[in-house]
């Protein structure tokens, strides 16, 4: 990979060479998929073997061994599109290819897709203890059951999966150089989110995700994709823009759009304190 050379040679190389050598091996066109369970990187076949350049095993635990390992990982986070499970997010934003060797690489990416994961969020009970976010454990996201959603009556739920989804949230502000963020809600229903279990998610996560808007500002997107993996998708952050007087005067007169009717929404949402029910 270091095309027949040593390592000390290859650090003699000019910087725009090594960084080309290393797009070659640890860049590819198509998105990084950060999964766990995925040892081999066969979700990433494309730079598999590239990982190798960030490792000391590899490279070196020496000084030049160690400068060679940042620069690689400059590019391989800085140039590729990263998709992620957000119950994952607080494992990838540590560098695991290199062993026993964890560093922070949320200050590095650049572009990432972070995506809930399509379970029951509002569906009752549920023993796991928060306190200690397990990324085994991924519950987050978008429900299926509708039942217990009152779709005249949504606001942010307490419930301890709500509570873990925008806990898991709170590690995108560690993403402080990235260019784009999207954050991905995977579910059935239109892509506007006028279902009752997108609307409830939206309204679970909405304090959050304003913080994150406000923090990234048209750097960060959030839309709404399909459960069959269908390309319709559609950017709900205009959701979280402040209503205008037209909107509230169409809202009152009952003739909102569904858009109007969410920024109100929205709006309501983020000055509510949340209410936590206790499991019965």
């Amino acid at each position: 990979m270091l095309q027949g050379r040593t390592v000390e040679e290859f650090s003699q190389l000019p910087l725009v060479q090594r960084k080309s050598i290393f797009g070659q091996h640890l860049v590819q066109p198509q998105r990084v998929i950060i999964e766990e369970g995925d040892d081999g990187h066969e979700m990433n076949a494309a730079i598999a073997n590239g990982v190798l350049l960030l490792q000391q095993l590899f490279m070196g635990k020496d000084e030049k061994g160690k400068q060679m390992i940042k620069e690689a990982r400059e590019v391989h986070y800085g140039e590729n599109e990263f998709w992620v499970r957000l119950h994952w997010l607080c494992e990838f934003r540590c560098d695991q290819y290199d062993f026993g060797t964890v560093l922070p690489i949320a200050p590095l990416a650049r572009r990432l897709i972070v995506e809930t994961d399509q379970t029951d969020l509002h569906d009752g009970y549920d023993a796991e203890n928060d306190m200690d976010d397990n990324p085994f454990y991924p519950h987050d996201g978008i429900g299926d059951r509708k039942e217990n959603i009152d779709p005249n009556h949504i606001r942010p739920s307490g419930d301890i999966v709500a509570r873990r989804t925008r806990k898991r949230l709170e590690e995108l502000f560690l993403f402080v150089n990235a260019e784009e963020i999207t954050l991905v809600l995977r579910g059935g229903g239109p892509s506007d989110g006028s279902d009752a279990a997108t609307r409830q998610t939206i309204a679970d996560i909405s304090v959050t995700v304003k913080r994150l808007i406000e923090f990234f500002g048209n750097r960060f997107a959030i839309e709404k994709w399909s459960k069959n993996r269908s390309r319709s998708t559609r950017n709900l952050v205009s959701y979280w823009s402040k209503p205008t007087d037209l909107t509230r005067r169409d809202v009152n007169e009952g003739r909102a759009s569904f858009q109007q009717q969410m920024q109100m929404d929205v709006e309501r949402w983020t000055r509510e304190p949340v209410t936590i029910k206790s499991p019965s």
